[in-house]
């Protein structure tokens, strides 16, 4: 997102005239989600007085990253916040609008490791899946009949952090890989009924 990047953290940057973290605030909100946990490291200062200012009925807790970590780093940071039920992970850089209920009851009935949101139709396709089990989530032909992108959404059973390194940066992906080694299923939910849109870059965010 450079240049915009250096004077706006990313999730501050404005969608239809709000902050796209507001946009997914709102979103989680609705769901009835009632207690979160922000990871603040770029920004961190504009970001936590741009929380604290705004009114939410959400519990926010933070937790800062002076050194990157990895998605994976990050999540081993926040165990504290984690008990033994399942829990939401957002990117910041989405823009979503999705219903919950068809991914908890998919969770409910196979009880994976995590559940991702997957699509087909836009992203760089990076992921293979047979049915709803994803088989490699560093396809060798990205972009071809059968690949998916995660659209930055996932539903994690605490066992993942079984997976994580205790110390040092580490990925989200990589926590996957060593649980599909060990058997664990690692699920992709896809579905025509929602919107999503990545603003990583200004080519997206237009």
């Amino acid at each position: 997102m450079r240049p915009l990047s250096h004077h706006v953290p990313k999730c501050l940057v404005p969608v239809w005239g709000r902050p796209v973290i507001d946009h997914l605030l709102d979103q989680l909100a609705s769901w009835g989600v009632r207690e979160i946990l922000v990871n603040l490291h770029s920004g961190a200062d504009d970001v936590f007085a741009h929380l604290r200012s705004s009114p939410n009925a959400m519990r926010m807790n933070f937790s800062f990253e002076p050194e990157i970590l990895g998605t994976g780093g990050v999540l081993r940071r926040a165990e504290w916040f984690l008990d033994d039920e399942p829990f939401w992970m957002v990117n910041a850089d989405i823009i979503m609008d999705i219903k919950p209920a068809a991914m908890l009851r998919r969770y409910q009935a196979r009880r994976p490791l995590a559940l991702l949101w997957m699509t087909d139709r836009a992203g760089p396709r990076s992921v293979d899946m047979r049915g709803e089990t994803i088989t490699s989530l560093r396809t060798e032909h990205p972009g071809s009949p059968g690949t998916f992108t995660f659209c930055g959404l996932q539903l994690l059973s605490p066992r993942i952090l079984s997976y994580i390194p205790r110390d040092g940066f580490s990925t989200i992906v990589e926590a996957y890989e060593r649980g599909m080694r060990d058997g664990r299923r690692i699920l992709g939910f896809s579905t025509s009924r929602a919107f999503w849109a990545d603003i990583g870059t200004p080519e997206t965010l237009l």
